[in-house]
Parts: C-alpha cells; sequence; structure tokens
C-alpha cells in the first residue's frame, strides 16, 4: 500500500520531504533510522550507544565530559587547530604543526612530525629512548643525571664519560685549574698553577706553581735543568730555587767559609707547607783547599735552622780543585723553622 505524504505528516509532527529528508521535532525509535540528511533542532541528546561518523568539524572546544580522546592529524586538523583538554587524557596518533594546550596527559603514541614548539609546565616522563639532533645549545638548569654514561662528538673520535666515572678525551684538554688524581698514560700534559698528581706515565710534564706528587712513575730519560752561576757564592751566595733546585757555578770558590743563601720569588718559607721537604744541590769550582761552605741560610735569615753535617763535623777545608758538591735536605717542621741535613763532597 502506499504511503502519501499525508499519511507520513499524520506520523511525523514536521513531516518527510520528497527528496528523502526527514525532519523531526521528537524521533522515538528502537531500530535504526536511515535518512539521506538528519536534521535535529539545536541539540542531539543520545541515553547510550555510540556514534560513529567518517569526519567531525569543529574545534571541539564546546565537549565536556570526555576523559580520553583520540584525534588523527588527518582527521582533525591538528596543523591548523588548537585543542584544549581541561583534563584526561589526549592521545595522538600523529603530532605535526600545532598549538595544543593540554593539562592532563599528552600520549603521543605514533611518530612525532614538525612542531613549532612543545610547552612543557610539568615533568617528562620518557619509557624508552629520547633521541633528538641539530641542539645548538643545550641549557640545563640543575643536575644532569646521565646513568649509562655521556658521549662527545662521534664515538671513538670525541670524548666518552661512562656510568662509572671514567672519562675518555681525544684531543687537547684545557683547564685553568685542575685538582685531582691523574691516572693512567699522560702525553703532553701541560697545567698551570696548583695541579694535584696520582700516576702520571709519559712525556713532557710541566708545572708551573705547587705540585704535589704521589707515586711518579717515569719511563725514559728524566732530564732536569740547572742554574749556572759565574760569580762566586763566597760574594754573592743566594740560590734561587724558583729557577730550580740544582745549580752550578763555574767561577772558583775564593772564600773561607762561605755561606748559602736559598731562596725563592715567594719565599722559602711561603713555597713551603710544614710537614714538607726539599732538596737543594750546589756544585761550585775550587782552586784552593780553603775555600769551602760551611753554612746555610733560608730567606736570607740564619736563625730557626737546624744543621747537622753528614759525618758529625762542619766542613773546615775544601777540594784543591776540580768541583765540590754540597748538598741539603730541609725538612720544614714550623713557620720559619727547619731541620737540615747537610754534606760535602770533594772530587780532590
Amino acid at each position: 500500500m502506499a504511503i502519501s505524504d499525508a499519511t507520513r505528516l499524520a506520523d511525523f509532527a514536521t513531516g518527510v520531504g520528497t527528496d528523502g529528508t526527514l525532519s523531526a521535532n521528537n524521533i522515538n525509535a528502537t531500530g535504526i533510522v536511515t535518512a539521506a540528511t538528519f536534521k535535529v533542532g539545536t541539540a542531539i541528546t543520545i541515553s547510550s550507544g555510540v556514534v560513529t561518523a567518517t569526519s567531525f568539524v569543529g574545534s571541539g572546544a564546546n565537549l565536556t565530559g570526555i576523559n580520553s580522546v583520540s584525534l588523527a592529524t588527518t582527521a582533525y586538523g591538528l596543523s591548523s587547530q588548537a585543542h584544549t583538554l581541561a583534563g584526561g587524557v589526549i592521545t595522538i596518533s600523529d603530532l605535526t604543526e600545532s598549538t595544543n594546550s593540554v593539562t592532563g596527559a599528552l600520549i603521543v603514541s605514533g611518530g612525532v612530525g614538525i612542531a613549532k614548539s612543545l610547552h612543557v609546565g610539568g615533568n617528562i616522563s620518557v619509557g624508552g629512548t629520547l633521541t633528538y639532533e641539530d641542539v645548538t645549545n643545550q641549557d640545563v638548569i640543575g643536575l644532569a643525571t646521565f646513568r649509562s654514561g655521556a658521549q662527545f662528538g662521534v664515538a671513538g673520535v670525541g670524548g666518552t664519560i661512562t656510568g662509572t666515572g671514567n672519562a675518555t678525551i681525544t684531543g687537547i684538554v684545557t683547564a685553568a685549574g685542575f685538582t685531582g688524581n691523574v691516572t693512567g698514560t699522560a702525553t703532553g700534559l701541560t697545567g698551570t698553577p696548583n695541579i694535584t698528581v696520582g700516576t702520571v706515565v709519559g712525556s713532557a710534564l710541566t708545572v708551573s706553581g705547587i705540585t704535589t706528587v704521589t707515586n711518579f712513575d717515569t719511563q725514559g730519560t728524566l732530564a732536569e735543568a740547572f742554574k749556572t752561576h759565574t760569580t762566586a757564592w763566597n760574594s754573592n751566595g743566594n740560590l734561587n730555587l724558583s729557577e730550580g733546585n740544582l745549580h752550578y757555578n763555574s767561577t772558583n770558590l775564593g772564600g773561607t767559609g762561605a755561606f748559602l743563601n736559598l731562596i725563592s720569588t715567594a719565599g722559602i718559607n711561603t713555597d713551603l707547607a710544614t710537614g714538607q721537604a726539599l732538596n737543594v744541590t750546589a756544585i761550585t769550582a775550587v782552586n784552593a783547599t780553603t775555600a769551602f761552605v760551611n753554612a746555610l741560610k733560608i730567606d736570607g735569615k740564619g736563625t730557626g735552622i737546624t744543621t747537622s753535617w753528614v759525618g758529625g763535623s762542619v766542613p773546615t777545608d775544601g777540594g784543591g780543585s776540580a768541583y765540590d758538591t754540597y748538598s741539603f735536605n730541609i725538612l720544614k717542621t714550623a713557620s720559619e723553622t727547619y731541620i737540615v741535613i747537610a754534606n760535602q763532597v770533594t772530587t780532590s
């Protein structure tokens, strides 16, 4: 039996159009309602069930009561739209250029493409591997922890710091100040003041300032520079230890009972801490047995020095020719207070 428009108008308050359009103020149906175009007033209320759509148009700014939303770039236009969720979770399968503001949790399950910026006000937790390239500057305020170590540059070319604290640096390391133990092989190691060294094996260790060395081991020839004097020590007995601890005088010693005065740029009392010791060697040419050294001064002072000569006697003569050697082991026991073990060796 044919259903006329009048019959349809009797069943539906607003009627059915001839183009297949269904319009109604209220629809009560337990089955499926199918229409080419479905128009409802200003709102749709669904007590249960699923609403399925192939596309969604709009920003979704007025959606409420949503705990989890899955947004796809191609379907919802994240590249140009701003999506805000007051709470819950936003899951994005692929993120391109966007301005998303998320106050809940942001989960990116797919690849992250091009984003102008990503601002996170709280903590970031990364369960997998975080990889980033072309970082010009990385500004870290606070402590950065690398559990498995850190690598600089290309592996085997730059440098690495292992998780246990071992550092391997390829290239030149320049430090204004360095404190610690240098263990291993050091080649061409040059430092400026206050270098405390543990074990150094290699060559060309140049250190200025106070140097404390423990277990110093060298391989090859150990060379030591010496200071040459041309003025006889009986006229000028100053030995400046800032120029070295070994001094040689090519001019004949002509004085009887001369003294040597140990000095330095800062002063021996300043350079030498209490409980530290130093060794000084002086070699001088002689032309008479009456020329010899029998006294020592430190920083120009002869007081505060307790000198003991090897053999028990203060020198009373020198060698008749060639060279005489004087060595002093100096132990600082207090400020401007020293114990000196002195020794004279004549070669003729």
